[in-house]
This record gives structure tokens, sequence and C-alpha cells, in this order.
């Protein structure tokens, strides 16, 4: 048993979700051993999520500078970080989930996502005014009108399919430990998002691949530790675009984690396929750089940037300019989650389960992308053909940035699975 948790544990650190701590059994067919020659089952899953997050600005400070207080701001030239806006995003998705069972623990899955509502609004964080803010000063040039709500989408999301499969499985060898490989696929079949539109999809083909390994104990508890790599590969359709040898990033980031969790089983009669299970861990991940749809997203997408030189004035040739679609340079970090779930076999072919998941994302930068590249190598980035076409002086200038700070994730679940 040894060995083989030793080799799951191995694959895990090399390899890299659902929902963290999603305790899905795998399913079974041609299983003569017990009788079972197929399986497959049918979940209903809705998931509310709330997100929020305060958005502040990089703001130079010459030395000297007084305050509205009367205070000194700083005694030397500096970059500070002042209070924005406040940010917050309410979802409703509905996944609907076919697995089918192809062989001894190994199934296969398709879920069509369904977009009920998604919604962003901005609004000013408590203190600023128009008299004090940069995003939209009172009788000046501005980036976006604040308040401001961005366009309600809903729809069908993008297609997931993938396939799941256990080569070690306690309840058949009580020596060993479980060994789960899942590998799923992300289709573009959605409109992409852009400014104004209602779509859902990202033109992102998506692939996660996560493998996990627990062991049950004493029949209670059964400890599990997780892992996932989750790659982004943006499609023609995609607002995702590469525009010469200058820009500094064209692509997402992709992302990594790893979870730790225990299911503790309270109740459980086997004999009626009856059992209560309650579901708690911690994971991390960390998302690389990369060029995305970010927390500012619908408000740039929305904002005259790129097309009316007075509101967002650049000292970058206006045809070296690439058009503004609402993308930014995001810098990467790192985030935190906990999560609870509640799984109850009501019978042998009905599930009934409830969760709640939190993550907490680190702060970093929303508008990051560098001036160009300096090809001739004389220091400075002054030709025009080493200019970022997607660098834009009034979001990605040291001392006009965005930065996401306070970012937290809240998601509800409930679902209904009926297995045959």
């Amino acid at each position: 048993m040894f060995r083989h948790l030793a080799v799951g544990l191995v694959v895990t650190m090399l390899a890299g979700s659902a929902l963290a701590g999603d305790r899905t059994n795998t399913l079974s067919s041609f299983d003569f051993e017990r009788g079972n020659l197929f399986d497959a089952s049918v979940e209903t899953r809705y998931h509310y999520g709330f997100d929020m997050a305060s958005l502040n600005r990089e703001r130079v400070c010459l030395a000297g500078t007084v305050g509205t207080g009367g205070s000194t701001l700083c005694s030397v030239n500096d970059v500070l970080f002042v209070k924005e806006l406040k940010y917050s995003r309410s979802t409703q998705l509905l996944d609907l989930t076919l697995r089918v069972a192809l062989w001894l623990d190994l199934d296969l899955f398709l879920t069509v996502p369904i977009w009920i509502a998604d919604q962003t609004s901005y609004r000013y964080q408590p203190g600023v005014t128009p008299d004090t803010t940069s995003v939209d000063p009172r009788g000046s040039s501005y980036l976006f009108h604040v308040p401001f709500d961005g366009p309600k989408r809903a729809g069908v999301g993008d297609l997931r399919f993938g396939l799941r499969w256990e080569p070690f499985n306690q309840d058949r060898d009580p020596d060993e430990a479980d060994w789960r490989i899942t590998s799923e696929i992300t289709v573009p079949s959605a409109g992409v998002r852009r400014g104004g539109n209602s779509a859902v999809g990202e033109g992102l083909v998506q692939w996660h691949l996560q493998t996990s390994v627990s062991r049950r104990f004493f029949g209670l508890v059964e400890p599990y530790f997780e892992t996932y790599g989750h790659l982004l590969f943006p499609t023609s359709s995609a607002l995702y675009k590469s525009y010469g040898a200058a820009q500094s990033l064209v692509n997402p980031g992709h992302r990594i984690g790893l979870n730790i969790g225990v299911e503790l089983v309270p109740y459980e009669l086997p004999a009626a396929n009856r059992r209560v299970s309650i579901d708690v861990g911690l994971g991390t991940d960390y998302r690389f750089e990369g060029r995305a749809y970010s927390e500012l997203f619908e408000a740039l997408a929305a904002s005259p940037c790129g097309v009316d030189d007075v509101a967002c004035k650049t000292t970058i040739p206006k045809g070296g300019l690439a058009a503004f679609t609402g993308l930014t340079d995001i810098g990467h970090y790192g985030s935190f989650r906990t999560w609870f779930g509640l799984n109850i076999d009501v019978i042998e072919y009905v599930q009934f389960k409830v969760g709640y998941d939190f993550q907490y994302d680190k702060s970093h930068y929303l508008t990051n992308a560098d001036a160009g590249k300096d090809a001739n190598k004389n220091g400075v980035v002054d030709a025009a053909a080493e200019f970022n076409p997607v660098y834009n002086e009034n979001l990605d200038k040291v001392g006009t940035r965005f930065l996401v700070d306070a970012s937290s994730h809240h998601l509800l679940s409930i679902g209904l699975t009926l297995k045959f």
C-alpha cells in the first residue's frame, strides 16, 4: 500500500477543478465481480457567486505635496497607492453534467454550463468623490464614468468534457490508497465576451489536469491531497491577439495549485446505500502573469480609451496603438481558499450536495504592460518598432497603474445527482 501511495504522491506533484473538495466517486461499468454492468449519472448543480474587491491606483506624489487635511503627503518624490473604486460581481450558474462509465473505475463526463446571470458593478470607495478621483474627475477627462454597471450577461457557456480514472481503488483492494486522475477540456463553444455584448465565453481552449491521493481510516476519516494545473490556449475568435515582437504579453496566465482536505463520514449504512459525509479543506494556487480579463474589464471595455484622444491621451503615436478591448496585462499572484461541503446519499440512486467555497486573492496589478522592448540596446524604448502596441500610458505607466486589493470570492452551491 505504501509503495502505491508514494507513486500516487509523485504523480500528484508532477501533474496538476471542479469545485475544490468535490469528492464525487468515479463510476464503473463491466464490473462483473460486483454484478454491475453499467453506471451513469445526471447531476444538476446551481452556483451563486459573489466577488468583491478594492481597486486602488498609483498616484505620483511630489515632495512637499499637501493633502486636503493640511498634512504633508510625502516628504520626497514618491508613488502612492490611493483609494478609487469598489468592485462587485454577482453570478448565477447552473451546471448540467452527464457522466457515463466506460470501464472499471473510468468514466467520461460532459458539462453544459448555463449562465443565468452575471453582472459587474463599480462604485467609489468611502471618502472618494468626483473631486478626488482620477477615474472620473469632475469637469476633466475620464477613463469611464462612475457609478458604472456592466452588461447583464447570460447564456450557455463553454462546454466541458473529460475523463476520470482511478488506477488504484481502496474499495477493491483494502491495502491500496485511492489514486484519482482527472483530465478536463473546455471548448470555446460560447460567444466571446466583449465590451457591450452579453456573451459569457472567452474564446479559450482550457485543459485542467488534476490528480489526488486519499485513504480512508477506521471507516470514518478520509484525508486527501490533490494538485492541479490549468492551461489556457486562445483561439482565433478570442480577444487575445499578438501585435508584434514588442508586445510583452499575449496570452492569459496559466495556473497551478494544491488542496489538502479531509472527508468525514459520521453516518453510513452500506446495505441501504445511505451515507452522510462532510468535506472540509484548505487550498492555494498561483496564477502566472498574463494578458486577461480582469476586475476592470467591463468598465475599460466600455471606456473611450483607444478611440478618444482627449479621454485617453497617450504619448505613443496613435498609429502604433492596438485596438483597445478591455484586456490588460495582469501581474502574477497567489490565492488561498477554504471550503465546506455536505453530501447526503438519500437512497442508492439519489445524492444531495451543498457546499460553500471562499477564496482570497493576494494584491496584484491589473494594468501592468511594459512600454516596449529595447531592440537596439541603446538603453531606452524610443524607436517606433520598440513600443508595445497594447501599452497605454493612462493605465500602464508607473503612477497610473491599477492594483486590486482585498479581493474575495464567495460561492454557494446546491446539487442533486441521479444515478443509474
